[in-house]
């Protein structure tokens, strides 16, 4: 290790690496400036960082001295920050889409149900031809406004997961160390 390494942050994440293309893809050829990241990295990342708080959080990776190259490293720091970056805005607004929707949804089959109510209010419903289509509709109300909460509530808590990843990362402090 470096002559006076300490770890000075109150989060902090260290990974082990045998070269810089643990980061990567195996299948990228590209430089590293535009290389996708490794997804297992990635999900050893997320493992690690679960438990963090959103401090700021120092990303060090241990990369062989022998291995070491600083101009490298200085271009896939800014490859790291850059995904981190732009993964967490692209998840941000994914959840923003998906409220966006529910929210719509869910007041569609609101305005629905007045509708239903306000045209229904004066007919009787002891016919079946009446009784048929206000069911229907009804369903269609229920299934709205119960689909839009559904998005609302818990598909934002699949997305939140990386959000909080990305949010956290999207703050780190990326540092090169030798082993």
């Amino acid at each position: 290790m470096e002559k006076g390494f300490k770890f000075k942050y109150a989060s902090e994440i260290s990974l082990w690496l045998d070269g810089y293309d643990d980061l990567f893809s195996d299948f990228d050829p590209r430089k590293y400036q535009e290389k996708a990241i490794s997804n297992d990295f990635l999900e050893e990342l997320k493992r690690a960082a679960k438990d963090k708080p959103f401090d700021k959080i120092a990303l060090n990776l241990l990369v062989p001295k022998t291995k070491r190259n600083l101009n490298n490293e200085t271009v896939i720091k800014n490859r790291l920050e850059h995904h981190f970056n732009h993964h967490y805005e692209l998840v941000k607004e994914e959840k923003k889409k998906i409220i966006k929707k529910g929210v719509i949804l869910a007041c569609l089959g609101l305005i629905v149900l007045f509708l239903l109510i306000y045209f229904t209010r004066d007919i009787s419903t002891d016919s079946m031809l009446v009784n048929y289509p206000i069911g229907i509709v009804e369903i269609t109300i229920w299934f709205l406004f119960w689909e839009g909460l559904n998005m609302i509530l818990f598909e934002t808590k699949s997305v939140n997961h990386n959000l909080d990843f990305y949010k956290k990362m999207s703050k780190c402090d990326v540092k090169f160390h030798h082993s």
